[in-house]
């Protein structure tokens, strides 16, 4: 309003509960900061200076908790990390995957869920006949260290993801950054920012249905050093791609185009 220079940022897609509100700031913006290509797409309707700069974290806290694989456990931990209550339609992909895998092969795991917050559904979602599991209600996450000291105990990190409205299309993923910096290997679902995150085989594993969850799964737990070499790679990426060494000079870079 009094022509101050005016960066406008949003890392989720806002504009699917607040439209208009989001679309006045984006166009009222000199520069416009968005976290996926999706939200970059629609950004770019009311603003051709966006920058698509992906959110990002301090991976000198996650290097501390690097998943040591020579102290790895049996059996294999499977993990997801969240609120559950905001994930429970994406959950049901994973439970579906785990009552297939169980009746295909016999390769023993547990699944560790964190973020029940209390609700009953969540325990419910995975009373699957043979599977290990193990829930806990949240973490402290006012102590940095309390989400990538729980993750490194995972061998397999997942971020299933359902890919049927704008909101899971467009929002950005903080749980697979997480699990990548600790050098957990990750299956993901192939949907939304996911796949410019994982490369399917390289870095991590992409699953776009129930089948290539079971098949994925089955390839991981079945052959540490394959997680290994996946949880490295995938680590390296988010050290390269989306640390803070990498994405703060790109925010500064923005700011000076505009002094």
């Amino acid at each position: 309003l009094f022509r101050r220079k005016m960066i406008f940022d949003f890392c989720d897609p806002i504009y699917v509960f607040n439209p208009l509100k989001t679309k006045i700031f984006t166009r009222m913006a000199n520069a416009v900061i968005v976290s996926t290509h999706r939200q970059e797409e629609w950004a770019k309707h009311y603003n051709s200076n966006t920058h698509l700069v992906h959110i990002s974290l301090d991976t000198s806290i996650y290097t501390r908790f690097t998943k040591d694989y020579r102290a790895s456990g049996e059996p294999p931990i499977i993990g997801w990390v969240g609120t559950a209550r905001d994930h429970m339609n994406s959950l049901q992909i994973l439970a579906g995957a785990f009552r297939k895998l169980l009746k295909e092969t016999r390769m023993p795991f547990r699944f560790v869920l964190i973020g029940t917050f209390g609700d009953q559904r969540v325990h419910d979602l995975f009373d699957i006949p043979g599977l290990q599991a193990q829930f806990v209600d949240k973490l402290n996450y006012a102590d940095f260290e309390s989400a990538p000291r729980e993750i490194q105990k995972f061998d397999i990190g997942v971020v299933p993801q359902i890919n049927t409205t704008e909101w899971h299309k467009a929002k950005t993923s903080m749980k697979i950054l997480e699990y990548m910096a600790c050098g957990v290997s990750t299956v993901a679902s192939a949907s939304g920012e996911l796949p410019y995150i994982i490369e399917d085989g390289v870095n991590g594993y992409l699953a776009a249905s129930e089948e290539e969850w079971v098949e994925k799964l089955k390839l991981l737990l079945g052959d540490q050093a394959l997680r290994e070499r996946l949880g490295r790679a995938g680590q390296r990426t988010v050290q390269e791609r989306y640390s803070f060494d990498a994405i703060v000079p790109r925010i500064e870079q923005v700011i000076h185009t505009l002094s």
